[in-house]
């Protein structure tokens, strides 16, 4: 299962990020780190 996780560059995210890591690909989204980066701001 692939879960993308938005924030997990942040200090709750990361922590979210290692619970759901096991047994799952994270792919985790940021705003200025991360695989991704993204601005949901509009």
């Amino acid at each position: 299962m692939k879960i993308l996780l938005i924030g997990a560059t942040g200090t709750i995210g990361q922590a979210l990020q290692q619970r759901l890591a096991n047994g799952r690909e994270v792919i985790p989204v940021g705003f200025k780190s991360g695989e991704y980066q993204v601005d949901l701001e509009s």
